[in-house]
């Protein structure tokens, strides 16, 4: 049998598209599969490099009903965006497994996404202005820049960041109560920046 990305196995007992259209849990495992073992998106995504999925769920029949049995699986957000896959919340960034998988709104996975490979010799959500020569904060919220303060010191420029983003997990962690997993809940409610992320 033919592996899926070279470690795949699809051995489900139904069908994997309607239509000419692959089904959602498919597209999703398949996703997955690539973001671990695909050479190409390494090159291009190097947050990728050494990540893995669990053996057990390598087998898509597996996938297939651990995914549908996940608070949020078939939730939407307000946008009519579905959930997605998450990896980052419940485990260490590197491991797809049962234990670290959580769907997630849109608006919680964009929030938590770590842009530490482009930003810079400051901490993160710090910038150098040049036209004053100070250093601004900024953090962003629903794809919107919101700007903190101008400050003398990356330090002070640092803890603006910190406690908007600290204030805004906890925001999110309430606004999703009802409908995310009280892991990722917690996740969110106890999450704190460090100056080196």
């Amino acid at each position: 049998m033919r592996k899926v990305y070279g470690v795949g196995v699809n051995n489900f007992h139904g069908a994997i598209s309607l239509n000419g259209v692959h089904i959602r849990e498919y597209k999703i495992w398949t996703e997955m599969l690539r973001r671990c073992y695909s050479i190409g998106i390494k090159v291009n995504r190097p947050s990728y490099t050494n990540c893995i999925v669990d053996d057990w769920l390598l087998d898509f029949s597996n996938f297939y009903k651990f995914a549908r049995d996940q608070i949020g699986f078939f939730d939407r957000d307000s946008n009519g965006k579905s959930f997605h896959l998450d990896k980052d919340i419940l485990g260490n960034g590197k491991l797809y497994s049962t234990e670290t998988i959580c769907f997630i709104p849109p608006e919680i996975n964009a929030f938590k996404t770590n842009r530490k490979s482009t930003k810079g010799e400051y901490p993160i959500g710090v910038l150098f202005h040049k036209a004053s020569g100070k250093l601004i904060s900024q953090i962003t919220v629903n794809s919107t820049k919101k700007y903190l303060g101008v400050f003398d010191n990356p330090y002070d420029a640092f803890s603006a960041y910190k406690v908007e983003k600290e204030k805004q997990s906890k925001f999110l962690a309430e606004k999703y109560k009802p409908v995310i997993d009280p892991r990722v809940y917690q996740a969110l409610i106890d999450y704190e920046v460090n100056i080196d992320d």
